[in-house]
């Protein structure tokens, strides 16, 4: 394929603008010195550019490990600051791991224009992603709510409790009934009333084991 052929394709590869959460690892530290997880959010992201919010600059150039929900984990380049953030430039190490990550964009792209398959019963609605704790059998792990209904909710995530499984979600019981390209679907044990009421509950803190 010759670099107008190429140029034309990339260009039609998905772009996702979204504030998924999820944490980074600068690989650059110093040998022996402190290498800190820290939070932070998408803004964007695409083929050639995940643009990232958080409160810690990261200088231009350092090598960076990025995990996303919903999405996994990514190795990148730091390219360039940007207001409140900096700008990555993502790394694939095959063809079959650039096509990965493309695909769960498109799924991601459709999932957010509503396209993308449900089978959940109820009016659903759709809220702006936002960070979830949920605790399993074995362990607890965090994803981003991103549509909910009375009777459950669909939450992006990189790693999957099996189904069937009971889980907690924020502070509410639930059940895993599927899991879809970028995340999974919970029941809840009982349905809500109104939609303040769950994300209140969803926002809440698995309460520990006695």
């Amino acid at each position: 394929m010759d670099g107008k052929g190429q140029g034309e394709r990339r260009a039609s590869w998905p772009r996702v603008f979204a504030g998924l959460s999820g944490s980074y690892l600068v690989l650059d530290a110093a040998e022996g010195g402190a290498r800190p997880v820290r939070p932070m959010h998408t803004r964007t992201l695409a083929w050639d550019a995940i643009v990232i919010e958080t409160a810690e600059p990261v200088l231009t150039g350092s090598a960076v490990a990025l995990n996303v929900s919903g999405v996994g984990l990514i190795n990148g380049r730091v390219s360039a600051a940007a207001p409140g953030g900096f700008v990555v430039e993502p790394r694939f190490e095959s063809a079959e791991a650039l096509q990965a990550f493309l695909t769960k964009l498109a799924w991601l792209k459709k999932f957010f224009g509503r396209q993308a398959r449900n089978q959940r019963d109820g009016d659903r609605h759709r809220v702006a992603p936002r960070p979830v704790v949920w605790r399993g059998p074995s362990r607890d792990d965090r994803g981003d709510l991103y549509d909910i209904s009375k009777s459950g909710a669909a939450i992006l995530a990189d790693r999957l409790p099996a189904l069937g499984e009971a889980i907690i979600v924020g502070a509410v019981p639930a059940v895993v009934t599927r899991h879809f390209e970028t995340g999974f679907a919970v029941r809840f044990a009982t349905p809500f009333q109104g939609l303040a009421d769950a994300l209140a509950q969803l926002a809440g803190t698995p309460a520990a084991d006695a």
